[in-house]
C-alpha cells in the first residue's frame, strides 16, 4: 500500500506538472495565433497600399488595343499617310486619332508624354500605351477621364462600340488580375455594370435598380467599391475566387 501511495502522488505531481505545461503551450499559441492575425491585416493593409501608389505613380497611363477585324482584315492601330502633307503618322498622332475616334475626346500629340507599343506578340503588336502628361483642367484628359465613366462623348452621344478601339486605363497588376475576375463575372451575367476611374478605382453594379414610379425620384444604384478579392468574396458568396483564368475577350471601356 505504501508503494501504491508513493507512485500515485508521482503521477499526481507529473500530471501537474503537464497540466501547467500545456497551459502555457495553450496560452502561447493563442498569443502566436493572436499575433498572427494581426499580420496578416497589417500584410493586408501594405499590399494595398503599395497597390495604391503604384497605380498613383500610373495616372495618365492609357492602352490603346486594336485587334485585326474578325474577318481578317487590318488593325486600326495602322499609321496612315496624312491628308495635308502627305507623310506617315508619328505614333502620338495616330494614338490621338484613335481616342477622338472613340470617344470624340481631342488629346493632341503635344499632351502625351510618352508613346509606345505594349509589346509585339500577336496578342499585343496592336497596343499602346500612351502617357498623358497634360491632365489640367479643360483638358482632353478631362474630358475623356468623364467620358470613361459616362461612357459619353463630350456631345452626350455613346462612345462607338464596334469601331474595333478599345481604351483602358492602364492598371497596375494586382488591379489589373481583380479587373480580370470581375470582367468574367460580367460575362458570366453576375455582375450588370462596372467602372474605372483615372485613379483605377474599381467599382461594380451586381443589379440594375429597379426603374421609380412617378414623383418617387430616381432610386440611386447602389455601386460597390471593389478593392480586393475579399470583397468580391463578401459579395459572391457561391463563386470560388481566383476564377480559373479565361480566355478574355477585349472589352470597351
Amino acid at each position: 500500500d505504501w508503494y501504491k501511495l508513493q507512485v500515485s502522488e508521482a503521477v499526481d505531481i507529473k500530471q501537474e506538472e503537464l497540466t501547467e505545461e500545456l497551459k502555457d503551450i495553450k496560452e502561447t499559441l493563442n498569443r502566436v495565433s493572436k499575433e498572427n492575425a494581426e499580420l496578416k491585416i497589417q500584410e493586408e493593409a501594405l499590399k494595398n497600399e503599395v497597390s495604391e501608389t503604384r497605380q498613383r505613380g500610373m495616372k495618365g497611363n492609357l492602352v490603346i488595343s486594336c485587334p485585326d477585324t474578325r474577318q481578317g482584315g487590318p488593325s486600326k492601330a495602322q499609321q496612315l499617310t496624312r491628308q495635308y502633307d502627305g507623310r506617315v503618322e508619328t505614333p502620338p498622332e495616330m494614338c490621338s486619332r484613335l481616342i477622338k475616334e472613340k470617344t470624340g475626346c481631342h488629346i493632341p500629340p503635344r499632351d502625351m508624354m510618352a508613346c509606345h507599343r505594349l509589346g509585339f506578340t500577336d496578342t499585343k503588336k496592336n497596343s499602346w500605351v500612351v502617357r498623358v502628361d497634360n491632365r489640367l483642367p479643360d483638358s482632353g484628359w478631362e474630358d475623356l477621364a468623364t467620358g470613361m465613366v459616362s461612357g459619353r462623348k463630350p456631345d452626350r452621344s455613346y462612345f462607338n462600340t464596334n469601331d474595333g478601339i478599345f481604351i483602358n486605363y492602364m492598371l497596375e497588376p494586382t488591379k489589373s488580375d481583380l479587373l480580370r475576375q470581375i470582367r468574367i463575372l460580367r460575362k458570366k451575367r453576375l455582375v450588370h455594370k462596372y467602372s474605372v476611374n483615372q485613379n483605377g478605382r474599381i467599382m461594380i453594379l451586381k443589379e440594375k435598380s429597379p426603374r421609380s414610379l412617378p414623383g418617387q425620384g430616381t432610386a440611386r444604384e447602389p455601386w460597390i467599391e471593389v478593392k480586393d478579392l475579399k470583397t468580391l468574396r463578401s459579395n459572391f458568396l457561391t463563386i470560388s475566387f481566383p476564377i480559373e483564368k479565361e480566355r478574355q475577350e477585349e472589352v470597351a471601356t
